[in-house]
């Protein structure tokens, strides 16, 4: 079986594109999220944000003396 990789720049056509190749006995349309990053990643980075958002931050005035450094 060939796989073909479609890139639509028009975002607009896209679905009326997909709508039509979902018709198609001979078609298979496998949907995939494009983000390549791990989506447990995404969630703690989201996490995160919002918690920094929140202001539910430490704020270090001074590295030295955070480090326990002189």
């Amino acid at each position: 079986m060939e796989h073909i990789t479609l890139k639509i720049k028009d975002q607009s056509k896209f679905k009326t594109l997909l709508k039509f190749l979902k018709t198609l006995d001979f078609v298979s349309v496998v949907e995939k999220d494009s983000s390549p990053y791990n989506p447990e990643f995404v969630k703690k980075i989201q996490k995160s944000v919002k918690q920094m958002e929140e202001g539910q931050v430490t704020r270090i005035d001074n590295i030295s003396d955070f480090l326990g450094i002189e």
